[in-house]
C-alpha cells in the first residue's frame, strides 16, 4: 500500500483505471455507492512475542486503514494528533480485506515490529498517549508525468454519494520521498525547494511544486511521475493510553533432545505471557499421535513406525491467534542408551537369532525379563529393505527369568537365495511398542550365521551364541565403544562364550565377529 502510493523518479508510472465523465453519470446506470466506518470499540493492540504486535481493526466495510502511533506531540517537538516525520511517530498502512468475519464485518490485524520512528523497542507497561486509526474508502491516485511546475495546485470536489461529516473537499497527500533532492548551486540566491511529503493531509490549492531556478532548470515535474492520492470517504477514531501489552515467551528446553526408541515422548512445552496468562498453542509436526490433543503444550506424543526407523522426529510449538510469534521446534532423536532410558524398559532381549531348518526359517529369541508385554509381531524384510509382519506370538506378560520363544517362517528358504532380514516388535499391554535387532538369514554359502547376546544390557557377564558363516576358516571378536577403541579382543570358535564385563565402565560397545569375510555385529548396553 504504501509504495503504491510513492512518486516515481525518472519514469513514467501511470496506468489509467478509472472512467471519466463531463458531468454527473445517470444515477440508474452508475448508482452511488455506501459508506462504511470503523467499529470504535473494536480496536485493540495485541502482542505475541517479543517483536510482534498485532493491531486489530474492525470496520462495516471493507477499506483502507492507516494507523498512527502518536509519540512525538506537542510536549516533546511534535505536533499532538498527526504524524511527524523523522521523528518517534509510526505511521502504518494496510488494506482491510473483502471477506466478512463471523460477525458480518471486516476485520484486519495490522502488523508492527514494536519500535518507535527511531527503531527504539517500546517495553511492556509503557503507555502510548494516543493512537489513531484513519479509516478511508474509494482511494483515487492522480499521477502526473511531464509537468515541470504546478504553483496554483488544483482542488477536487466529491459530488455522490454525500460524505459522512458534510465537507465534499477531500484532503489531498503525497509522498515525493523517492524523488531525488535537486542540486544546490552555491550562487542561487533562491535554491530549489526539496522533495515534499504529506502524509496528514492538507486541503485546497496545496498540492504545488516549482522548481524553475537555479541549477535544476526544468523542474523535477519533468522527469518524474508526481503522484497525489485522496479518498472518497475518510474517517477518524482516536484511543487514548494505550499501554504496551506483554508478549508471549514459548518454551520448548533443549532444541535438541533424546528420548528412548519405541516409547511415547512427554513434551516440556510451555506458552504464556510474560504476565503468566496463558495462550492459546498447538504442536504441529510428524506424523504420530498427540495425547490428549496437539493443543496441549505437555501433551504425549506416540512417534510413528516411520519416525522411528528414520531415527528422529521435529515437532513445532507455536501460539495461535490473529498474530502467530516465531514459532519453536525441537528435534527429538530415538536412542537406546541405558544412561538416558535406564532399566525401565519393558522387555530386556536375551538373545534373537535366525537359522535355516529346512524349508523353514527358525526364529528363536528369548527375553531375561518382562514387564507388562502383550506380543511379539514378526517382521520380514527381503532385497528391497521394507519390512512387512507376517506373523504373532504372544508374550509372557510378566517374568523375571529367561522366557523363550520361537517361530517358523514356514517355506522361505524353498527356492530363495541372498539375504532375508527378521525383526522383533515387542508391544506391550498399554499399545507402546519396542524393536529388537535386526538378524539376517543368509542363504547360499555361509547361510548358517547368527550372533546373539544375553543378558543384554549386562552388569557381569555376558554370553555370545555364535554360529559361524564359514566354521572351517579363522574367526576373531573384538568388542569396541562409541569411540572405536577395541576394549576387548580373541580368536572365537563356533559355540557359546561367556565374557566378564564388570570392571567395564558403563555404556555402550559394539559385539564384532568376522569370519571368512562375513561380519556380524551387535549392539551391548553395560550397566
Amino acid at each position: 500500500v504504501v509504495a503504491d502510493r510513492r512518486s516515481q523518479e525518472g519514469v513514467f508510472a501511470m496506468a489509467p483505471q478509472h472512467m471519466v465523465f463531463l458531468n454527473d453519470p445517470d444515477p440508474d446506470i452508475w448508482p452511488s455507492g455506501s459508506f462504511g466506518a470503523v467499529n470504535a470499540g473494536s480496536m485493540e493492540l495485541r502482542r505475541c512475542d517479543s517483536t510482534d504486535y498485532c493491531i486489530y481493526v474492525e470496520a462495516t466495510q471493507p477499506g483502507q486503514i492507516d494507523v498512527l502511533i502518536d509519540l512525538s506531540d506537542d510536549n516533546n517537538g511534535g505536533t499532538t494528533g498527526s504524524y511527524d516525520a523523522n521523528s518517534a511517530d509510526v505511521i502504518i498502512a494496510e488494506v482491510i480485506p473483502n471477506t466478512p468475519n463471523a460477525s458480518g464485518n471486516y476485520s484486519v490485524c495490522v502488523d508492527w515490529d514494536g519500535r518507535d520512528g527511531t527503531g527504539q523497542l517500546l517495553d511492556p507497561g509503557e503507555v502510548v498517549d494516543r493512537m489513531k486509526i484513519f479509516f478511508t474508502q474509494g482511494v483515487i491516485h492522480f499521477p502526473i508525468f511531464d509537468a515541470e511546475f504546478n504553483v496554483n495546485g488544483f482542488t477536487v470536489e466529491n459530488i455522490r454519494p454525500e460524505v459522512p461529516g458534510g465537507t465534499s473537499l477531500p484532503l489531498f497527500f503525497w509522498d515525493d520521498s523517492e524523488i531525488s533532492s535537486p542540486p544546490t548551486d552555491p550562487n542561487d540566491v533562491d535554491p530549489p525547494d526539496r522533495p515534499q511529503t504529506q502524509l496528514n493531509g492538507c486541503q485546497g490549492n496545496c498540492r504545488t511544486w516549482d522548481y524553475l531556478s537555479g541549477s535544476y532548470p526544468y523542474g523535477y515535474g519533468n522527469v518524474n511521475t508526481l503522484n497525489t492520492w485522496w479518498f472518497t470517504n475518510r474517517s477518524e477514531v482516536e484511543i487514548t493510553q494505550v499501554s504496551i501489552p506483554d508478549y508471549v515467551v514459548i518454551e520448548i528446553g533443549e532444541e535438541m533432545q533424546f528420548t528412548c526408541q519405541g516409547k511415547p515422548i512427554t513434551l516440556v512445552g510451555n506458552v504464556a505471557y510474560t504476565s503468566g496468562n496463558t495462550v492459546d498453542c498447538e504442536w504441529t509436526g510428524g506424523t504420530g499421535t498427540f495425547t490428549p490433543d496437539p493443543t496441549d503444550p505437555q501433551a504425549t506424543y506416540t512417534p510413528s513406525e516411520d519416525e522411528y526407523l528414520a531415527g528422529s522426529v521435529d515437532l513445532t510449538l507455536a501460539a495461535t491467534g490473529d498474530c502467530t510469534p516465531q514459532a519453536r521446534t525441537v528435534t527429538y532423536m530415538f536412542t537406546e542408551d541405558f544412561d538416558i532410558c535406564g532399566q525401565n524398559l519393558p522387555v530386556e532381549w536375551a538373545y534373537f537369532q535366525v537359522t535355516a531348518e529346512g524349508d523353514d526359517g527358525l526364529l528363536t529369541w528369548g527375553t531375561a525379563n518382562e514387564l507388562n508385554t502383550h506380543f511379539f509381531e514378526v517382521e520380514r524384510a527381503e532385497e528391497t529393505g521394507t519390512f512387512t509382519p507376517i506373523g504373532r506370538v504372544d508374550a509372557a506378560g510378566h517374568a523375571t527369568d529367561l522366557s523363550r520363544y520361537q517361530y517358523r517362517d514356514k517355506g522361505v528358504v524353498l527356492g530363495a537365495s541372498g539375504t532375508i532380514s527378521y525383526r522383533l516388535r515387542q508391544v506391550d499391554i498399554d499399545g507402546q511398542f519396542d524393536y529388537s535387532q535386526i538378524v539376517e538369514l543368509h542363504l547360499g554359502e555361509g547361510a548358517a550365521a547368527s550372533l546373539s547376546l544375553y543378558p543384554n544390557p549386562a552388569r557381569e557377564s555376558v554370553t555370545l551364541d555364535v554360529s559361524l558363516p564359514f566354521p572351517d576358516q579363522p574367526a576373531t571378536l573384538d568388542v569396541v565403544d562409541l569411540q572405536g577403541r577395541v576394549v576387548y579382543q580373541q580368536p572365537l570358535a563356533r559355540g557359546q562364550l561367556s565374557i566378564q564385563v564388570s570392571s567395564w565402565a558403563a555404556g555402550a560397545y559394539f559385539v564384532r565377529v568376522q569370519n571368512g569375510g562375513r561380519l556380524l555385529s551387535q549392539k551391548l548396553i553395560v550397566q
